[in-house]
């Protein structure tokens, strides 16, 4: 199995802190290292990162290698969004893959989560907020028990307690599916719409409760919020 990190997105509400955000630092290292933390200890056998604009910065600060773990970078080379990124890695990878986003950390995180992808085509990671609004703000998971209907991004109103999360372990049937169904004209496409697809094809998705929180960094506020979180959780 590999990892994969999505990180080509511009981080446009970052601008200001001079640097691409997955190597803004949180507590002390680049926020991307939270997820090379989680792929090393998942013990993938390679780590493919997805740049884009910034990847030279990438590339320079992560190297070709983490913990033993062989590193190499492929290019977006429009930002186009989740599924494009997505499909510029299947691209180059034959094998089942855990997928990360580089603006994610998550607070107990279940290193067993992936333990039930035996059972499925894909898994997509859930977490349960306090809150259900901020489901509103990612996706939402609709399901029949565990298995997965359909995802829907940022709904108007939470259909369930499941805050989906980049969290996700793929089969390599579901990039076979990706390479062959995702075209030039397909345009940009997120997350959901891969998981749409692939239930649309007849694929099993199930739902797994992946940690105790996740955190977006998406602005300087969650920014401030995850130093707050990670500081709690290392008294806890």
């Amino acid at each position: 199995m590999v990892g994969i990190i999505l990180a080509a997105g511009c981080g446009t509400r970052f601008s200001e802190q001079g640097c691409c955000k997955p190597l803004l630092r949180v507590n002390g290292k680049p926020l991307i290292a939270y997820s090379l933390e989680n792929l090393a200890a998942l013990r993938v056998r390679e780590i493919v990162i997805v740049v884009g604009k910034y990847g030279d910065e990438i590339r320079a600060a992560v190297g070709g290698a983490f913990r033993g773990v062989p590193v190499r970078c492929v290019a977006q080379p429009k930002p186009l969004g989740i599924m494009n990124a997505l499909f510029q890695a299947a691209e180059t990878v034959d094998d089942d893959a855990v997928l990360q986003l580089s603006d994610e950390i998550f607070i107990g995180l279940r290193a067993d989560a992936p333990g039930r992808f035996a059972e499925a085509d894909f898994l997509c990671g859930y977490t349960v907020p306090e809150n259900p609004r901020i489901i509103c703000e990612n996706y939402a998971i609709v399901c029949e028990g565990d298995r997965i209907l359909h995802t829907v991004e940022k709904p108007r109103a939470p259909v369930n307690e499941k805050k989906g999360t980049g969290f996700c372990v793929f089969s390599r049937d579901c990039f076979s599916l990706l390479r062959k169904k995702y075209t030039a004209a397909s345009g940009a496409g997120d997350l959901c719409d891969f998981m749409n697809l692939l239930i649309a094809d007849g694929k099993k998705g199930v739902a797994v409760h992946v940690a105790e929180e996740e955190i977006n960094i998406n602005d300087p506020d969650m920014l401030a919020y995850a130093e707050q979180r990670l500081e709690r959780a290392g008294h806890e």
